[in-house]
């Protein structure tokens, strides 16, 4: 990978020159004591430390109150040092084995004054070579305590300083303006018991909520590969990275098609979420609900809300319990939605908490710790709608520091686009709207009860009533007339019965009188309307959407059954979702030897066997579970009250047909 192998060169030479221009701008402040939040102090002109006073006062303004503790550190607390450039900049490259991470940090001499109240200038502005000694020697402590890689656990591994280079300091000190012109250079080790998989860095020189905040840039490569992984770590902003040791890299000259499917193969294996620092945001629009599922990183997480815990790295299980009702009760606060023009209430599903080991977020994670650095939050808001939506509107309206910017990826059915909000946008509306808004809404429909084809029976009835009166009018004519009123009134009610087509929708033909044709697309709209009952997210609808196409014990046995097929273990008792009913053989007319116990119905009830594939999805976070089953059964069929019902069932076979997971394009 000779291209990323010097894009990687290229960052380090960034680095470099903005180092270079910062220590052009330092020699523009100098002077005068100001105080720093934090245990960091710096000599500024007075006009400079109004400026830095109003910043300090502007920031607390607009990004809220502070922790205490981290803006008044009692005879340490000062203001901020610069506002043109990070309190503390520096660079590191971190070279990862199987056994230990190699890490070289450069930082300026500048920030043993800015950390350690040892270093304190004389009448002339001058810091001696002893205090600037003896706070290097502190400072291996000090970076010690804020330099941490963590394992997946979210536990720092042990770490030691094996070198660092001394300062050349003349007798005579330098002055607080010369500490920006030289650097040190600090070699770390990190142990490791095993080749690890995931490793999070985190730097914490000064507090999160510092106004103007450190800054590290870090180059990570792993053994074995020529690629390198650059990233800026700020306090609160972790970066974890996968590491592969089972599978060999790429060679220096690999090609970008193979670079990409190294990258394809990634995505399939992770389920399309492949960053471990980013905010996945996804808004799914079925046919009764708009549901939208947000999985945030723990640590974005607490920069929205305040989140309780005792260890610095851990959250707890107790913990997470506490932390879920606040958590639901935030998110249904925000990003509102709206279904057909009126605003809708959140229903808050699901908030887990996922550590660095699952990748099936649709799973429920094993109760345990989770890193506050590297750990995940998934949380599923429901939006329900009494009828399939015609227009949705989403308002993302969380911004801070950490959210910057937000691809929210929309699916429905089959289709998949994405809408992206800014902080710095002026409006951030998803408005979806439904590309086929005059098809009638999918639901289940009653099968009514079938009578005879009405033109056969209709010109019957006519014919005997015409029959009937030309009759009488012959016998009133040539016999009498009482007689011929006498022979209307008889033939009347034959006429009526023979035109059962237009007045007598409940009339019942003999047993053979329903043709096979008509058996077989009554059993095919049965069984979809079984299915489609399904559609429905509560279970009384649900049960009651049955009622339209079984009757008798049957009703209760497939609402067990079919809500028990649909529920996959393996993704935590998920229930999968039906898209597509297909009959693969269809008998629609089955004698009493073959009918499995299933007691022959009475006329103009049948038999049918049948075998279908039903197909069924649980999708979350952007990746499919795929599920296809096939069932065979012998039905029994009858008129209950005028409809058509399945009333009794026997099943033969079942059958896995499809199994799979896959993610999403987007």
């Amino acid at each position: 990978m000779p291209c990323l192998t010097a894009l990687g060169e290229a960052k380090s030479e960034c680095v470099v020159r903005e180092v270079e221009s910062l220590e052009a701008m330092n020699s523009l402040t100098r002077s005068a004591d100001c105080l720093v939040p934090g245990g960091v102090r710096h000599r500024r002109p007075a006009w400079y430390a109004v400026m830095g006073w109003s910043a300090f006062v502007l920031a607390l303004v607009l990004r809220g109150p502070l922790d205490a503790g981290s803006v008044i550190a009692s005879d340490t607390s000062r203001i901020a040092r610069s506002t043109t450039h990070p309190i503390s900049k520096m660079t590191g490259s971190a070279y990862v084995s199987r056994d230990r991470i190699s890490m070289r940090l450069r930082f300026f001499a500048e920030d043993l004054y800015l950390f350690h109240e040892t270093v304190e200038p004389d009448e002339q502005d001058r810091v001696s070579p002893g205090m600037l000694r003896e706070a290097l020697e502190e400072h291996r402590q000090f970076l010690l305590d804020r330099i941490l890689v963590l394992d997946a656990d979210g536990h720092p591994l042990k770490s030691q300083i094996v070198d660092m280079t001394d300062l050349d300091v003349p007798a005579e000190g330098w002055s607080v303006d010369q500490l920006m012109e030289h650097t040190v250079d600090a070699d770390l080790e990190f142990t490791i018991a095993e080749p690890a998989e995931f490793l999070t860095f985190v730097q914490n020189i000064v507090d999160a909520n510092f106004v103007f905040p450190s800054e590290l840039e870090l180059l990570v490569r792993q053994e074995g590969h020529a690629t390198v992984e650059a990233k800026i770590l700020r306090p609160g902003d972790p970066f974890t990275m996968r590491f592969v040791w089972d599978r060999p890299p790429l060679d220096a000259a690999a090609s970008r098609e193979e670079f990409e499917q190294l990258l394809e193969e990634d995505r399939e294996e992770l389920l399309g979420i492949t960053s471990y620092d980013q905010l996945y945001s996804f808004l799914y629009i079925t046919r009764l609900e708009a549901r939208h599922e947000i999985l945030i990183p723990l640590a974005t997480l607490k920069t929205l809300i305040d989140i309780d815990h005792d260890d610095p790295n851990l959250l707890s299980v107790d913990e997470q319990k506490a932390a879920r009702e606040v958590i639901g009760e935030y998110f249904s606060r925000i990003n509102p939605v709206e279904i057909d023009g009126l605003p809708v209430g959140a229903i808050v599903d699901r908030v887990d908490f996922y550590g660095l080991d699952l990748r099936d977020f649709a799973q429920r994670a094993d109760p345990k710790a989770v890193s506050l650095a590297s750990g995940r939050v998934g949380i599923i808001l429901r939006y329900p709608s009494k009828q399939e939506p015609r227009e949705v509107n989403l308002t993302w309206d969380t911004f801070n520091s950490s959210i910057r910017k937000v691809t929210t990826i929309v699916i429905t059915g089959d289709e998949v686009s994405n809408v992206e909000f800014s902080r710095f946008q002026t409006e951030n509306v998803l408005a979806w709207r439904n590309p086929n808004p005059d098809t009638e809404p999918r639901g289940v429909r009653p099968l009514l009860r079938a009578g005879p084809p009405p033109s056969r029976w209709s010109v019957l009835g006519l014919g005997v009533f015409l029959f009937a009166l030309t009759l009488s009018g012959l016998i009133g004519a040539t016999v009498s007339k009482w007689l011929g009123a006498w022979a209307v009134w008889c033939s009347l009610p034959i006429a009526l019965a023979a035109a059962g087509g237009w007045i007598d929708s409940g009339y019942s033909p003999p047993a053979g009188s329903v043709a096979n044709s008509d058996r077989a697309a009554l059993v095919r709209g049965l069984l979809g309307n079984v299915y489609r009952a399904f559609d429905y997210t509560e279970d009384e609808a649900i049960y009651d959407a049955l009622g339209y196409s079984a009757s008798g014990d049957l009703l209760t046995t497939l609402y067990l059954e079919i809500k028990q097929g649909l529920v996959v273990k393996e993704q935590g008792g998920a229930q999968a979702v039906v898209e597509q009913v297909e009959i693969v053989e269809l008998k629609p007319q089955v004698d009493s030897g073959a009918a499995r116990g299933v007691e022959v119905p009475p006329e103009p009830g049948f038999l049918a066997k049948c075998r279908w594939n039903v197909s069924g999805t649980i999708e979350h976070w952007g990746h499919v579970h795929r599920r296809v089953n096939q069932y065979e059964a012998i039905f029994a069929v009858e008129r209950i009250e005028g409809d058509w019902k399945l009333t009794r069932m026997a099943l033969t076979d079942t059958v896995a047909l499809e199994n799979r997971q896959f993610p999403r394009r987007f």
